[in-house]
C-alpha cells in the first residue's frame, strides 16, 4: 500500500469508530456482513470494515488504542 491508500484505510478505521460511538451503527454484525455480500472496493471501505471487524472482535477501546498508537500504520505499511 502506498501512503495515500494507507491513511485512506485509517481513515475508513476512523470513520468506523465514530459511527459506532455515535451510535449510527446499532447492529455491527449487520453492518459487516454488508461487506460479505458487497466487497470493499476501495481502502476506505476496507478500513471502515477493519474497524467494525476490530469493535466487534477486541472491543471499542482497543480498536481505538490500536488507531492511536499508530501500530495499524506500522502493519499497513509492511503490506505489500
Amino acid at each position: 500500500m502506498d501512503n495515500l491508500e494507507i491513511q485512506k484505510f485509517i481513515d475508513g478505521v476512523n470513520e468506523a469508530i465514530h459511527d459506532f460511538q455515535d451510535n449510527e451503527i446499532t447492529n455491527i454484525e449487520g453492518a459487516i456482513a454488508g461487506f460479505e455480500l458487497d466487497n470493499p472496493d476501495t481502502p476506505f471501505q476496507g478500513g471502515y470494515l477493519a474497524g467494525l471487524v476490530g469493535i466487534h472482535e477486541e472491543g471499542l477501546m482497543n480498536t481505538i488504542g490500536t488507531l492511536t498508537s499508530g501500530e495499524l500504520r506500522k502493519v499497513l505499511e509492511g503490506v505489500e
